[in-house]
Order: structure tokens, then C-alpha cells, then sequence
């Protein structure tokens, strides 16, 4: 099969049959370019992502273009003491500062970074009335996302071999003043897997969010999130 993706961020990849059925599609709309993904070394960018394919017809993507140059922490101008970080309401400039930082950041977790999901769910939850001490936080998160890259590798699998997982896992506040966060890794593996062996991981979908209960204690946050995930199918 060959892999192309066209300007007007389409990806598509198919036989002898689809490419004659792309050609007809071509033919009717105007696309500024087409590339052939196995022959560009260093892969295109596709929907904020740099993604390419391997010789062994693999993907591998990354989110390293956009974390470098579009997702920047939030500038603070004034001086806050720290014991008063948490009290203190943004201005207006700052809490446009913020929401950006946080939309930048909540594009990254959908993307490409699996890491960043729940600081953006969690961050998203400080308003109507984000204080210094969201900033900071927001700061450390671009802080960590920009210097630690992450490359997620899509593996060739003979389709016979598939295997679906889900990993999920919920947080508990003691105090009780905050809801869960629950949050799931969905992909395909192989057989191997089932086996107890060192497997190939491919995640396809994940997702960190606050829950709409409180619970009282682990066990039953933990079942609040198994509920959560079978209402939306994962």
C-alpha cells in the first residue's frame, strides 16, 4: 500500500483500487500538494503532528514542532509572594495569557502527548476565576512537556495478530474538596501480550478528565471510572 498525505490535511493509504478512486477524487478537487510519506525522510507535518513511516510500513509521530514553537508559558509581570499565589485573581491580560497556554496545551494532549492530558483537563477546571498559583502551575507543565519529547510509534501488525488493550486508572483527593481524575490508554498490541511477553504498543486513543462525582474513597472512584468508560464505549 502506498501512504500519501495531500494538502487540506488528508491521510490516505490504500491499493491498486483506491488510488484510482483518488486519482478520479483529484481530478474533480484541486490539492496543493500530495506526499508520499516512506519517501520523505523526515515526514510531514499533518494536523500539528510530524509523522512518518518506517521501512517496515510503521508510523511513527511527534508533536516536537508544535511544543517548540507555539506552546509558551504564560509571562507574569507582577511580583506575587508565594503564600499569596493561591489567592490571587488574574488580570485580564493575564488570564488571556492563560487561556491560550491551556488551549495550546489541551491540542497537544489530543494530538500527540499522552503526558500532557491531565494537566490540560485539570488546568481548564481553574476557571471562571484562575489565580496566580494556576499560572504556575501551567508553567510547570509547558516546562515539562518541552523538555521531555515524546515519539509515539504506530506498529505493522498482521491483522490475525491484533489485540486490543485499555489501561485505566483514577485519583483520589482525601480531603475531599476536588472530583476524581480518571483517566485511560486504548491501543492495539499482539499476541504476545496475551502470553505474559514483551509486547509492541501502539496507542491510539487516551484521555484524562475530571469526574462529575465525588467519592469518598479509592475503591469507589475507581468504579465511578470503570462506569465512565463503559458509557463511552472504550
Amino acid at each position: 500500500y502506498t501512504t500519501l498525505f495531500r494538502s487540506d490535511d488528508v491521510l490516505e493509504s490504500g491499493g491498486e483500487v483506491h488510488q484510482r478512486k483518488m486519482k478520479a477524487l483529484q481530478e474533480r478537487l484541486r490539492f496543493g500538494k500530495a506526499v508520499e510519506l516512506r519517501a520523505e525522510a523526515s515526514g510531514t507535518a499533518y494536523a500539528g503532528r510530524r509523522i512518518k513511516q518506517l521501512e517496515d510500513y510503521s508510523f511513527s509521530y511527534s508533536m516536537d514542532d508544535y511544543v517548540e514553537n507555539r506552546l509558551r508559558p504564560v509571562t507574569l509581570t507582577r511580583k506575587t509572594l508565594m503564600k499569596d499565589a493561591k489567592q490571587t485573581i488574574l488580570n485580564a491580560e493575564e488570564e488571556a495569557q492563560l487561556r491560550g497556554t491551556i488551549a495550546s496545551l489541551n491540542w497537544v494532549a489530543r494530538e500527540g502527548r499522552p503526558d500532557a492530558a491531565a494537566a490540560a483537563s485539570i488546568l481548564a477546571g481553574s476557571f471562571p476565576q484562575p489565580t496566580v498559583q494556576d499560572v504556575l502551575d501551567a508553567n510547570k507543565a509547558v516546562q515539562r512537556i518541552k523538555s521531555h519529547r515524546v515519539t509515539l510509534r504506530i506498529h505493522s501488525i498482521a491483522e490475525e495478530e491484533v489485540r486490543h488493550f485499555v489501561i485505566a486508572d483514577s485519583s483520589f483527593d482525601p480531603t475531599g474538596r476536588s472530583k476524581p481524575q480518571h483517566g485511560w490508554l486504548q491501543g492495539i498490541t499482539d499476541s504476545r501480550l496475551n502470553q505474559g511477553s514483551e509486547a509492541p504498543i501502539s496507542l491510539l486513543a487516551w484521555k484524562s478528565r475530571r469526574l462529575r462525582r465525588k467519592a469518598g474513597n479509592t475503591m469507589l472512584c475507581e468504579k465511578i471510572g470503570r462506569a465512565s468508560c463503559r458509557e463511552r464505549g472504550v
